[in-house]
């Protein structure tokens, strides 16, 4: 008799609690609002999540014997109650698949279905006055268990009144109810050593911090931070005697690089927002209202390895190995189009570096410029593939692949040799700066051969016209290769074998300039990232740069990297 009633009683105490003391902790859960930071994911709200389980409730089907419920065995601990209260009483119902679905957690919803459609059958009962009037001693059974559980359930309504004490305590203090504040934090140990006795050994941090805003649960505003005493190394390299300066091939760690002063920069704002999403199709726009922004994030830059958008803490130690370097030119304030139709992406954008100066020469249409478009084509996680050009104007001696930043003339960049940053430079091929405009054409892909190798790489090729004088080629390319999981899941061991930009050719009029060398000046990476949880990480890696400044009479360089990363 106790296995009869025991379930049935259960619900019923149950039931008065979720009366009672539940319903004004779940409608403040309920009214939280529900943010993820992918702006590309159609969010659901909490009451469309009650809605669709309310449309999964009402296909209850009910059932007139147990065995109509495939998940039900005679083994189950509760299969003599269940079978009492479908057969005597009739109040169980199964799902439409005629399953029970015992381990799931009950709803309120569906404890309302039970009970109701149990009190109708009591009702049914006392009605007809028939033999199966429920008995007195089961009512007794049922009174004897509200007074076995009697410290149980004022111990239970307790710690529900104390949760919604804590739950109101943190909707008054937390910060917004949209937005999520995040960062990641690196320390790198750096040992530069060059052939020729130049050493350098430095220890340099940075810090990425952001602030993400959804207002409609399909939108994101991003506004984004950055810190860092991060001078780069620099080596005083020639090529067949010219001298260019210095170089920074392999020696910029960051994705951003350059040195702050440990003061907080501000390094983008961002919000993205969609035109239209249809069931095969969507489009969305992000407008850029800062030199910061970053269009790799949105234009996807496939690679062999998995850190897409990588910035501080993941992957690769080097700026070259995290992207490909027609990433690095140009950019700044103004808009990107993105068009999504199954497996194609198709993207558009104009960007201006100096779109705040109102000076002669800047501004948003006249100034250093960037135009875009990218096609990527994914048919699956495993293969992925994007052709990319990129149109771009920069003032007189202003060409580096340096993200877009103005350093002014004579800038080595972020990465390439001296000779691919600075050939429209004073003093290196001209008597004065000269103006460039580039038009960038490349092609990247991958291949996951298995979920634990992945294969990938890209090529480069920048044709920049130097405005009355002569045109110049650069190349850059690369292979890499992914071993995800490595020793420990979520780990990642890379390999990065290619050629930062370097310059190939340069014409003056119809006359070909010699007096440079081509070598090639091979950066070879290799680098383990060991996360020590999922918020602490150290990385060890190695670079060596064969060649410096595409001369091979420059001595090779290594440089030793050891990267600690915390997210937050």
């Amino acid at each position: 008799m106790q296995r009869l009633w025991l379930p049935l009683a259960q619900a019923l105490t149950i039931g008065c609690l979720v009366g009672s003391g539940l319903s004004s902790a779940g409608s403040a859960i309920a009214a939280t609002p529900t943010l993820d930071l992918n702006p590309l994911a159609d969010l659901d709200s909490p009451a469309r999540t009650a809605v669709n389980d309310l449309s999964a409730e009402a296909g209850l089907d009910q059932v007139t014997s147990v065995s109509q419920l495939t998940d039900v065995k005679p083994t189950d601990w509760a299969f003599q109650a269940l079978q009492s209260l479908v057969e005597r009483y009739g109040c169980i119902v199964g799902y439409p698949d005629k399953t029970y679905r015992g381990n799931r957690a009950l709803s309120r919803y569906e404890f309302a279905a039970g009970l109701n459609a149990c009190l109708d059958k009591i009702q049914e009962l006392i009605a007809a006055a028939t033999a199966d009037f429920v008995k007195k001693e089961d009512l007794e059974v049922v009174k004897r268990l509200q007074e076995e559980f009697a410290a149980e359930l004022a111990s239970l309504r307790g710690r529900i009144e104390a949760l919604e004490v804590r739950t109101a305590t943190l909707e008054k203090q937390q910060f917004s109810t949209t937005t999520k504040f995040f960062g990641v934090m690196s320390y790198n140990l750096i040992d530069a050593v060059s052939g020729d006795g130049q050493t350098e050994t430095v220890g340099q941090y940075a810090t990425y911090l952001g602030l993400s805003t959804s207002f409609t649960g399909r939108d994101l505003l991003l506004y984004s931070m950055y810190a860092s005493n991060t001078n780069i190394p620099e080596y005083t390299v020639f090529n067949n005697g010219r001298d260019v300066g210095s170089t920074r091939e392999g020696l910029t760690t960051w994705a951003y690089g350059g040195s702050t002063g440990s003061g907080l920069f501000s390094l983008s704002l961002e919000y993205l927002f969609p035109v239209f999403t249809r069931e095969r199709d969507r489009m969305y726009v992000t407008l850029a209202a800062n030199n910061g922004f970053n269009t790799s994030r949105f234009l996807l830059p496939f690679s062999g390895l998995t850190w897409e958008g990588a910035n501080l803490g993941a992957g690769p130690i080097s700026a070259f190995g995290q992207r490909s370097p027609m990433y690095r030119l140009g950019g700044g304030s103004g808009a990107i189009v993105n068009y999504d139709n199954g497996p194609w992406r198709l993207t558009g954008g104009y960007l201006a570096a100096k779109a705040n100066n109102p000076s002669e020469g800047a501004g948003l249409f006249d100034g250093n410029y960037l135009a875009l478009a990218q096609l990527n084509f994914t048919p699956s996680s495993r293969f992925g593939l994007a052709l990319a050009y990129r149109n771009n104007y920069f003032s007189a001696g202003e060409f580096a692949f340096n993200n877009q930043y103005s350093f002014g003339p004579n800038s080595p960049g972020f990465v390439g040799t001296g000779l691919a940053n600075r050939f429209d430079n004073a003093g290196v091929f001209f008597n004065r700066d000269v103006p460039v405009v580039s038009n960038s054409y490349g092609v990247q892909g991958y291949y996951a051969i298995s979920p634990r190798f992945v294969v990938g790489g890209y090529a480069t090729k920048i044709d920049a016209r130097l405005l009355g004088r002569g045109d110049a080629d650069i190349w850059t390319y690369a292979l890499n290769l992914a071993l995800p999981d490595l020793g420990k899941k979520g780990n990642l061991g890379g390999v990065i074998v290619g050629v930062e930009p370097m310059l190939t050719g340069l014409k003056i009029g119809d006359r070909f300039v010699g007096g440079f060398k081509r070598d090639t000046s091979l950066h070879i990476e290799a680098f383990y990232q060991h996360n020590i949880s999922d918020r602490i990480a150290i990385t060890p890696g190695v670079m060596w740069i064969t060649a410096p400044n595409q001369d091979n009479s420059n001595k090779d360089l290594v440089v030793l990297v050891l990267r600690t990363t915390f997210n937050f």
